[in-house]
């Protein structure tokens, strides 16, 4: 079952601008990866700075879907665990919003979603009538697995705003401490 004080579900254009609030509790968040593409990231059963990502497309994460992570988790760890669980993955090139609202409903049911095989055929009329009646229902199911994770990545968060490095942008080391900053969160002499 999920968290009864499950966060998440925050208004998707402000992962563009990382203008997400900071979750404190477990969260499901649907996220765009600044080009074409959609999916979910969950912290419901993660330890500390650990976020679990359901893909149906990609098992790597562009840098937008990195710094929303970092912006929703905010930690003072130097870094954020990203495990990327194994889902099924979607056939042609245009189902991955729909993917990813199967995966977050799946796991506001308090079901694992790489544990479930969906019936891509009937899921876009799924959500065509869940959206009628008002409320999400789990999508159609074919059967279901073991769930497991695929891989892992490490997401290295600097500064005093607990970000990953900016591409393109100037880093400065203390030289007291060795942490990294960025510049323009910092008042570099």
């Amino acid at each position: 079952m999920a968290p009864s004080n499950l966060g998440g579900f925050q208004d998707t254009f402000h992962g563009i601008y990382c203008g997400y609030e900071i979750e404190t509790s477990a969260f499901v968040q649907i996220v765009h990866n600044g080009t074409n593409h959609w999916l979910t990231i969950s912290t419901i059963g993660a330890k500390e700075a650990e976020v679990f990502i359901y893909d149906s497309l990609y098992c790597s994460v562009s840098n937008a879907v990195k710094n929303q992570i970092a912006a929703l988790l905010s930690t003072p760890s130097k870094e954020i665990s990203l495990k990327f669980v194994s889902v099924q993955k979607q056939q042609g090139g245009c189902d991955c919003g729909l993917f990813a609202i199967a995966f977050a409903t799946a796991l506001v049911t308090g079901q694992n979603p790489g544990g479930i095989i969906f019936d891509q055929s009937k899921m876009r009329r799924h959500l065509y009538s869940c959206l009628n009646k008002g409320r999400l229902e789990m999508f159609p199911i074919l059967e279901r697995k073991k769930p497991a994770i695929s891989s892992t990545d490490i997401l290295p968060v600097h500064c005093l705003c607990n970000m990953p490095e900016i591409v393109g942008a100037d880093m400065a080391e203390c030289s007291k401490c060795t942490k990294w900053f960025h510049v323009t969160c910092v008042n570099v002499p």
